[in-house]
Formats: structure tokens, sequence, C-alpha cells
């Protein structure tokens, strides 16, 4: 027999799901690899039987679980930040993000107010990340591999932590998220979760599968990319070179068969502290533009397992398309059609 959606959805630890359930117009939540925070927007029934809702207030911590039946399974964890009210029909909107704009219920901190200080040269990310994440009452969750990583001197000017962490994360191949009331860096592609485990790979065949899409786009690709740097030593600004993986046939498949002729040198305007960095910076890109020459969107009925940074693997689609993809992001919704999942996918490290 076929299972009926589940939603569970907790606040500040009181599970709601009942009132939730019978007031439900429509649930998106999206989960991105990257610097962008995680959301969730509900559109709730106001009136009718059940009578007028108690306006929910700002910085309440939301939990949502989704599944089947009796078993469902946590997607995110989001702060409210939004609240509305609106007619006819009378509806209720609570927007949500994994990054707090101000104090939460929980004691979480906002991570986007603006700080000025310095990061010394010799800091590992597993460091700097922890001492942030103590500092906004959060949990650091960084990987083995993304944690000895030595991003160089850093200087925080009026600049927030998200926005320090991300371009850390920019500048040195790693993926940086707020998520789940935690701090996530992990390299990208290294598919590890806000716990440090592995996500599992899902596998996809054509009859589970409502749509598929793919492109493959020579702007996005690179031959190289070039970083400057200052060179203390002469007083002048020199450069870097970083070839992309384009250039070299990629991984040799069906899809960088067809990015033919690939030509275009991007040129990263930042002036680095260091030979090291710059060269870092210059790779990171040159392997990002790589990763997004070729993208893949697949829709399908609701899953809770498809992740962002998990791996997909497709097969029996058609040439280009049978092959594994790294997932950039997955956005459900639930609403009086169902439940539908929607994954944009990109090409893995090679």
């Amino acid at each position: 027999m076929d299972w009926a959606p589940a939603v569970r959805v907790t606040v500040d630890g009181t599970d709601m799901s009942a009132i939730f359930r019978q007031r439900l117009v429509s649930m998106q939540l999206t989960d991105t690899a990257g610097v962008q925070s995680d959301t969730v927007s509900i559109v709730l029934a106001d009136g009718g039987p059940f009578g007028k809702l108690e306006l929910p207030k700002t910085g309440a911590e939301i939990e949502v679980a989704l599944g089947y039946g009796f078993s469902a399974q946590v997607v995110g964890l989001y702060v409210a930040e939004e609240i509305g009210a609106s007619g006819p029909p009378d509806q209720v909107t609570i927007r949500g993000y994994s990054s707090p704009f101000g104090g939460t219920n929980g004691g979480k901190a906002p991570i986007n107010d603006a700080k000025t200080r310095s990061w010394p040269d010799g800091l590992t990310v597993s460091a700097i990340v922890a001492k942030i994440a103590k500092e906004d009452g959060m949990q650091a969750a960084v990987s083995a591999e993304a944690g000895k990583v030595k991003p160089g001197h850093l200087d925080q000017i009026d600049e927030s932590d998200m926005a320090l962490l991300s371009r850390m994360a920019r500048d040195n191949g790693l993926i940086f998220k707020p998520g789940g009331g935690k701090l996530v860096m992990v390299k990208a592609g290294e598919s590890t979760s806000a716990s440090g485990q592995k996500i599992p790979t899902v596998s996809l065949r054509p009859p589970q599968v409502s749509r598929w899409t793919l492109a493959v786009k020579r702007p996005e690709a690179v031959k190289k990319v070039v970083t400057k740097y200052r060179n203390l030593k002469t007083n002048t600004t020199e450069e870097v070179e970083m070839e992309s993986p384009s250039a070299t046939g990629g991984d040799g498949s069906y899809g960088d068969k067809l990015l033919a002729q690939v030509t275009t040198t991007r040129k990263v305007q930042t002036t680095y502290t260091s030979k090291e960095t710059a060269t870092a910076a210059a790779d990171a890109a040159a392997k990002e533009a790589y990763r997004k020459s070729q993208q893949m969107d697949v829709d399908l009925p609701g899953r809770a397992d498809l992740m962002a940074e998990g791996r997909l693997i497709l097969s029996g689609f058609r040439p280009g398309v049978d092959r594994e993809w790294l997932i950039a992001e997955v956005q459900h919704q639930m609403d009086s059609q169902g439940w539908r999942t929607r994954v944009q996918c990109e090409l893995p490290p090679v």
C-alpha cells in the first residue's frame, strides 16, 4: 500500500505536529550546499473550525521531519525570522532560516553581526570554526579533512562571522553552511553530514523520476584561473595560474567530451596575502568552475534521504546523464498535491 506523507514539526522542543497537520496549506524547504542559509516557508490556514491562530514570535526554533506513514526523518532546524498574516483566504506564513538573525529561544546568537578582529597565521579551520561556534551558541561540525586546512592570516574588518567563514571556505575549496544549530565546514564533494557521518549515496532509475533535465554549460567552464598576491619581499604584485579540470578533459565522461574548445581565463580580483593562499584560492575556483559546467535537475516524489552534498547515481536514462552526481540543492514542496522533491546537481570533484 502507498503511505501518506508524514510531517512532524516541533517548536522550541514542543511537538506541534497535530496543529500543523490540521492547518497546513503548504510547506517549502530548501537544503543547499554552500553559504546560503537553508530555509523553510510554512503557510497555515487561519480561522475556520479551528479558530484564529496565535501568531508566533520570531526567534522560535523550528525542527521539521518528513517521511511516510509513521516514519519521519529530520530534514532541518530553522529559526523563525518572518511572521505574516494575509487574507482572504485567511492564512499565516512563517519563514525560517538555518542561520539566526537575532537571539533564539534556544540560546543561539546571530552570526550576521559585523565584527572587527584578526585571525593569525597558523590557525586551522577547525580552531577558527570552534571559536566562532562557541561565541554564537552553536556547535562546530568540521570534517577531519577540512579541519586541518590552514587558511593563513585573515582580517575580519566590519565583517560578520557568516561572511568570514563563507570567504574562508570559498578560498580553500571548502563548503560552509549553518544548519541544524551547527556551523558545518567540509571539503567540497566530501559528502559528509553535520553529524560527521558519510551521507548515503542514492541511486535512481527512470521509473522513480517525474522529470529530469541535463545542461552542459560552456560559459561556466574555464581553461584556467588566475589569482594574485602581494610579494612582501619584492614589494610587487605577482600572479598564480591554476588549470581547470575542463582543460584536461575532466574525468573523460560523455559530458566532458561535449565541452569543446574551452579557452576562458577567469581572473580573481582579490589580492591575497601570500603565494600559498593565492594558490589555494585559484585551485578552489578552478575546481568549482568544472563542477558547475554540467548540471542536472531531477523532480521526483518526496524523499527525505536526498541531502545537499550527498551523491546521486543515475542509470538507465541516456549518455551524459548516467553517472554519479554531487547534490548542490534539494527543495521539498508539500501541499494539497502531495510531497514533491527537486534535486539540483553538479559534477563531483575529479
